[in-house]
């Protein structure tokens, strides 16, 4: 099933695509994931960005006291609004980021329909902390960029996130199939 000319859209009538095109899409994240693991802290520093938005500071400042330390830093929310926010759009990129891979991965291994799809599932997490896990690795070696355990699990985090929404779309999409086919009127 990972090469040829059949579909990777399923036998539901969906449209035929090729089956490279879910393993184009691997790559394209794949890419993006090693570009963004390759660039040094300085080069994706958000804090100046949002240090020019007072009212989203200000609302940040006003939620519920929130505060840990992290890598021997402190995110507090009331403290450091810019850095705490950065933070959190940082951690749910990388939990996007990989949520993604694993959607594409499952798709490019069947994972989307027929009774592969609870191991394509599982391969394709197996998949996804290996790639995190390398990322992780990696990042110890460009300045300002750290390796941690606690990122992996992010990582795997999204993916667990994303495979739910999706499994539950597709498990959702396949019972309202049926129950359509099982109200239609006989001919």
């Amino acid at each position: 099933m990972l090469a040829g000319k059949a579909t990777a859209g399923g036998g539901d009538g969906g449209a035929k695509r090729p089956r490279w095109l879910p393993w184009l899409v691997v790559a394209g994240l794949l890419l993006a994931i090693a570009v963004l693991s390759g660039q040094p802290f300085s080069a994706q520093d958000l804090r100046g960005s949002l240090l020019r938005h007072d009212n989203l500071l200000q609302w940040v400042g006003s939620l519920p006291h929130l505060s840990f330390e992290y890598d021997g830093l402190v995110v507090d929310n009331r403290a450091h609004p810019a850095e705490f926010l950065q933070f959190w759009l940082r951690k749910g990129a990388h939990a996007a980021l990989y949520g993604a891979l694993g959607l594409a991965l499952a798709w490019a291994l069947g994972g989307m329909h027929g009774s592969r799809r609870g191991r394509a599932w599982a391969l394709a997490g197996l998949l996804v902390a290996a790639v995190a896990l390398a990322d992780e690795l990696h990042q110890r070696s460009i300045p300002g960029r750290t390796g941690r355990v606690v990122d992996v699990m992010v990582d795997v985090a999204g993916f667990v996130l994303v495979s739910l929404g999706a499994w539950s779309f597709i498990t959702l999409r396949g019972w309202r199939r049926g129950a359509r086919k099982s109200t239609a009127p006989l001919p």
